[in-house]
């Protein structure tokens, strides 16, 4: 970080002295994208630029300030990739550096989509955190970390009701699990610690009082750390109906809930099951629908998807492809419709789909989905033109 803030630095003074900083700031991949980072550009920061140093970059400003901008860049240890006409990605010219960065890009998104419905769209998020394992977990704040367990405990089939993260007597999570007998109620107590801060005895006894006084069948009291010999031997002998998860417990319920979300992704897939949801989608649920995004950068494309899946701020999409239904007889202009033939729909693979945000959902609006760097819009039926011509 402090070699892109060198870097940032110099560049601000630089600009500022040549009076071309109008209109130009930095930002991060996440911040301007809202997107997953591009593993292939590992990018330490992003300079948003318009006006007279957009032209410097573009050869129309004279080749000393444009040599210079190149000289700062390098000396900082730094390239740079034009991403558009107004965006500028650097990325660290040493290989550790740069992967360091595409980490920490990594990170950032991860987090951002730590929220209760956005794990059971994509098992990404659960590979991330078991491939990273407990250190992983410890990064999280103390409500991110409550956040993640309630996805995971929704992974493994309990409807949950999150705390809401103040005032709430110690119990950070409510999960009801389905029995012949009726719902079973467990209390959840979530404690984000680092390794060396053990869990007392008292704070497992606060939980099997609020247990009992409930009453709730079970207590699970959860945490990155690890529990006093006290502690154990409390639960063990005096209330067995608390039970004790370390942060490798939670890796190890992370590593099956990736595998059961990805088994159920698969299916979302398969060729009966998309033929289904397009004959039952409706105007007022995004299963089923079909989404459009207009791409390109300096040429006119468009980006065909189905929703296979959605929550209240999520949804899963899968690329549909382009099927020309018109051109100019050389393939570089005419209109797209999406291909939705059996064979497109037998050719979609579960790897492909990526998760959406839900950009808005008020009532009468039509719904407006961000994912994959694309802001994607109910299909309207219609042909969409495209031109290929830069």
């Amino acid at each position: 970080m402090k070699k892109s803030k060198a870097l940032q630095d110099a560049l601000r003074i630089w600009a500022k002295q040549n009076s071309v900083w109008q209109d130009c700031c930095f930002t991060t991949w996440i911040e301007h994208y809202d997107s997953p980072p591009d593993p292939g550009i590992p990018a330490a920061c992003l300079l948003c630029l318009d006006g007279s140093l957009a032209q410097i970059l573009d050869g129309r400003g004279g080749r000393r300030l444009l040599s210079q901008f190149e000289r700062i860049v390098k000396r900082a240890g730094f390239w740079l990739e034009r991403m558009d006409g107004t965006t500028v990605a650097f990325l660290a010219s040493d290989e550790e550096t740069s992967t360091a960065y595409g980490e920490l890009a990594e990170w950032s998104w991860t987090s951002s989509l730590i929220a209760p419905d956005f794990a059971l769209m994509h098992e990404s998020i659960f590979n991330y955190f078991n491939h990273l394992g407990v250190k992983g977990l410890i990064k999280l704040s103390p409500r991110a970390f409550e956040i993640y367990l309630d996805s995971l405990f929704q992974g493994h089939g309990y409807r949950t009701i999150l705390g809401p993260g103040t005032n709430d007597r110690g119990i950070d999570l409510r999960l009801y699990s389905s029995e012949i007998s009726g719902e079973i109620l467990t209390l959840v107590q979530a404690k984000r610690y680092a390794p060396r801060r053990a869990i007392r005895l008292d704070a497992v006894q606060a939980l099997t009082a609020v247990v009992d006084y409930e009453p709730a069948r079970n207590g699970l009291f959860v945490t990155t750390s690890r529990f006093l010999p006290s502690a154990q031997t409390f639960a063990e002998r005096k209330a067995p109906h608390i039970k004790l998860l370390t942060g490798d417990d939670v890796i190890k319920l992370t590593d099956l809930a990736a595998r059961d979300v990805a088994e159920k992704r698969s299916l979302l897939i398969q060729y009966d099951q998309i033929t289904r949801l397009m004959k039952m989608a409706v105007a007022t649920k995004l299963d089923g629908q079909i989404f459009h995004a207009r791409t390109g950068y300096g040429i006119i494309d468009n980006q065909f998807a189905i929703c296979v899946k959605s929550s209240a701020s999520a949804a899963l999409l899968s690329p549909l492809p382009c099927k020309v239904l018109k051109d100019d007889g050389s393939g570089q202009a005419g209109y797209h419709v999406p291909d939705v033939s059996v064979s497109a729909l037998r050719n979609l693979k579960d790897r492909e789909m990526f998760v959406a945000k839900i950009a808005n959902r008020r009532s009468g609006d039509s719904p407006l989905l961000w994912g994959n760097r694309n802001l994607y819009s109910v299909w309207s039926g219609k042909p969409c033109d495209f031109n290929l011509c830069d």
